[in-house]
């Protein structure tokens, strides 16, 4: 485990080793502020997802009846 993290955090030994020290700083400076990004949307999700679940099904239950209506509507025609 100890290797693997060196092999990402460790400047010296991860792959933007022959980069310059500035742009190495801004690689590994973007790269935290997308995981960090990534990991507060996971969290976010977790925290409001019966509001997406709920959401969904009203959205699926109005189309459902839409096409309903749209098909009952062509049939009486």
């Amino acid at each position: 485990m100890k290797k693997s993290i060196q092999a990402i955090m460790d400047p010296s030994k991860n792959p933007l080793l022959r980069l310059s020290l500035a742009l190495r700083f801004q690689i590994m400076l973007l790269l935290s502020v997308m995981w960090s990004l990534i990991f507060c949307a996971m969290a976010g999700i977790f925290v409001w997802y019966p509001t997406y679940v709920l959401a969904h099904v009203v959205l699926l239950s109005v189309g459902t009846l839409v096409t309903a209506l749209v098909f009952r509507s062509a049939s009486k025609q």
